[in-house]
């Protein structure tokens, strides 16, 4: 599934794109699944940082 989300963001046209911030939703969803909490820290900072 990380997978899937990870290529869906290299595939996006732009980072302005609502549906990248869905992406960056599903990436943290499973880094916290997994429990690499680092990780799902750094996909939230993109996160608000693309949508700021």
């Amino acid at each position: 599934m990380l997978s899937i989300f990870q290529q869906g963001l290299e595939n996006g046209k732009n980072d302005n794109d609502t549906i990248s911030l869905w992406l960056h939703d599903g990436i943290i969803y499973t880094f916290n699944r997994l429990k690499e909490y680092d990780s799902a820290m750094t996909f939230s900072h993109r996160m608000v940082e693309q949508a700021g």
